[in-house]
């Protein structure tokens, strides 16, 4: 009963004091204007000072543009709220610290803004805005809070042209994603914002946290990182693993605060945990990423005075981490590997090795076999490490007998360039070769075709062919459309990165060299010049490409000059790959002599298993695969009744290959299509099988 009573009490004595609340003229709530799914705020503005304590009221006062009402506390001096439909807000704000209380109302329209986005987005799904009433204006997407949106597959920058226009992307993780609408025509000019708060299959935080009374405060810890979770105001949520100490493998749910850049799943960090309001809470990194410390205890590694140099390893097993590296404390190595040996030495033998602590990005898979080079740490670990994974290769079997070795032994999916010395094999049963060993290959083919199942390949199978070809590329104008696509690609990503000084980790380019191209300065001086760079001291390209600009509309027996010279080329260098190409296209269609010289080469590439960069099929086709060579198109992708390059880019705005560049005599898609061409090319040289 006396609870009762002290309620109604309780109740009574607000209702009073809001009766005699009494606000300044100079006091104010200073509140922005407000859309439908924007973000709106009001600010409590005291000609007297700073309010310190008091709440905040948000209601629906016509229609129902909040979906709940809005009831928070003061501090902060600012409310925030996102209505979903029109009508019209009422905002109350009561300041009791002040000498006598105030309150502070304001009613505001929510109006429909010429930008529609919804308030909310999961991640997988397809998640729409709307521009209407514009006809000229750019369209911004950008990650406020973690990476929801891939710059890679949606643009970050668009061009609004059509009335009404629509922009959808499908998410890839938790966060926040701002959208920004600035609308030129009609006049006058406009703008819009919106933020899309992305949520997972259930967007609902992991909330409440336990309370880890096992975890001290205000202490740093070396964590790996399991799961994101949902992003509120707290900041955003993730499931982590303590990686030291007493409670090393303990698992909990904790927030990260908004000023923390985002943490990588399956990472290791060095972070402060601290309690507050949210409770226990990421404040700071202490370093952004740590080698991952494992929980147990680390193997007794063998003095391996065989091991130094390349060797074929399977791996079998993945062991501890060590907190700094290797356990006699040095920093150099981290992981733990059991792994076998599968070379003609010591077929079969299992050991621990450490891998080097760089091969963050290139870490070995259970069960694969790599190509690897170990080396010892006499400094820091004074143990053996991985210190490459040059690449992954068919595991190779312990069961065949060595036999006498003589040559090059060519491993599973490679061939003998050269004469095999019959009965001789390693103890893999591979046959030895007097001569050379090369991969494989078949007619690998780069045409219109391929354009769509570039973003199919595999990124390994990139990193592979950066790793395994340095390339010779002599063209001149028209060659360089190749070049100026794949720039656009490095732009994007630097998976993409080519340069021409033979760098780490990219894919060594010599563009332009040797100088000249197939028909310049006649049909021969391209040959010779090859010849002379191979056979330089100081020469370490192993793939020779060339291009034609404009001389391929030649005659038969011109063109069999050509075909001629590349194949004594591959037979004189055996370890050398070359490419065969196309010329571009002239505008005389199906039945031109260019076509028919076309198609010479086509013709004996097929028959004799080479490898064709086919330059001219790429300009007969859209990305859609509409065919345009029976419609006499040329170079700069014209054809009798338009241009389908200018077509293709209009009705597909936001695709990446429209991307601008200068591409030389033709139009940017026709580059952009050709970049994509030439790298599911090296994929497949580089052993891709393209499925």
């Amino acid at each position: 009963m006396n609870k009762k009573f002290n309620q109604k009490i309780l109740i009574l004595s607000f209702l009073l004091i809001i009766f005699f609340i009494t606000p300044t003229f100079a006091d104010s709530l200073d509140c922005s204007k407000c859309s439908i799914n924007q973000q709106c705020s009001c600010e409590l503005k005291l000609d007297g000072g700073v309010c310190t304590s008091g709440l905040w009221i948000v209601l629906n006062s016509e229609g129902n543009p909040l979906q709940f009402p809005v009831i928070v506390g003061i501090p902060p001096a600012k409310v925030s709220f996102t209505p979903t439909g029109t009508g019209k807000i009422k905002i109350m704000g009561f300041c009791f610290s002040t000498p006598m209380p105030i309150i502070l109302k304001k009613e505001i329209e929510i109006t429909k803004s010429f930008l529609q986005c919804p308030a909310t987005c999961k991640i997988g799904d397809s998640c729409t805005c709307t521009v209407t009433n514009c006809t000229d204006g750019l369209y911004v997407m950008i990650n406020k809070i973690n990476n929801p949106v891939d710059y890679n597959t949606y643009p970050y920058l668009s061009n609004i042209k059509t009335d009404p226009y629509t922009n959808t992307f499908k998410p890839k993780e938790n966060g926040t994603v701002g959208i920004v609408a600035v609308c030129f025509s009609p006049l006058p000019p406009k703008s819009a914002t919106a933020d899309i708060i992305i949520g997972g299959e259930d967007s609902k935080c992991h909330v409440p946290h336990e309370d880890p009374s096992w975890l001290p405060q205000n202490n740093d810890y070396e964590i790996k990182v399991l799961e994101k979770g949902c992003t509120d105001s707290c900041g955003t949520e993730y499931k982590i693993e303590i990686r030291r100490g007493i409670n090393c493998g303990k698992q909990l749910w904790i927030w990260v605060s908004p000023n923390v850049s985002p943490l990588e799943i399956s990472k290791c960090y060095l972070v402060m945990i601290r309690t507050g309001g949210c409770g226990y809470t990421i404040t700071s990194r202490l370093q952004n990423e740590v080698t991952c410390p494992e929980c147990d205890k680390c193997h007794t590694h063998e003095d391996l005075v065989w091991m130094d140099g390349n060797h074929k390893l399977k791996i079998i097993q993945k062991g501890c981490t060590a907190n700094n590296g290797c356990s006699e404390g040095g920093s150099t190595a981290s992981t733990e590997y059991l792994v076998e040996i599968r070379d003609k030495n010591n077929c079969g033998k299992q050991l621990w090795l450490w891998l080097d602590n760089t091969m963050t990005q290139n870490q070995p898979v259970v069960g694969k076999c790599y190509e690897a080079y170990i080396m010892k740490y006499a400094n820091n670990c004074n143990a053996y490490v991985i210190r490459y994974l040059q690449h992954e290769i068919t595991c190779p079997d312990c069961s065949a007998t060595c036999g006498d070795l003589n040559g090059v032994c060519c491993d599973s999916g490679q061939t003998c360039i050269g004469t095999e010395i019959s009965g001789t094999y390693d103890c893999l049963g591979y046959p030895c070769c007097n001569g050379y060993c090369r991969f494989t290959t078949s007619t690998i083919i780069a045409d219109h075709t391929t354009i769509n199942k570039f973003d199919s390949i595999p990124n390994s199978w990139i990193e592979k062919a950066k790793e395994t070809f340095r390339i010779s590329y002599g063209h001149t104008s028209h060659g360089s459309q190749i070049i100026s696509g794949m720039n656009i690609l490095k732009e994007k990503s630097s998976l993409y990165s080519f340069n021409t000084d033979g760098g780490i980790n990219i894919l060594s380019l010599h563009d332009r060299t040797p100088s000249g191209d197939l028909g310049n300065p006649d049909r021969t001086t391209w040959e010779s010049r090859t010849k002379d760079m191979l056979e330089n001291s100081n020469n370490n390209r192993n793939l020779v490409m060339w291009s034609w600009c404009g001389q391929a509309d030649t005659s038969e027996s011109n063109m069999q000059i050509y075909l001629d010279l590349m194949n004594q080329l591959e037979l004189d260098y055996p370890d050398i790959t070359f490419i065969y190409m196309t010329g571009h296209l002239t505008g005389t269609g199906e039945n031109g002599n260019l076509n028919q010289r076309n198609n010479q080469i086509r013709d004996f590439c097929k028959t004799n298993n080479k490898i064709l960069f086919d330059f001219a099929d790429i300009e007969s086709y859209n990305p859609d695969g509409s065919y345009f060579l029976d419609k006499n198109a040329n170079d700069a992708c014209s054809y009798n009744g338009g241009n389908w390059a200018d077509e293709w880019c209009a009705a597909n705005p936001s695709s990446d290959m429209c991307s601008t560049c200068s591409c030389a005599h033709s139009k940017p898609l026709n580059c952009n299509m050709k970049a994509r061409a030439f790298w599911w090319m090296m994929a497949r040289l580089a052993g891709w099988s393209g499925e």
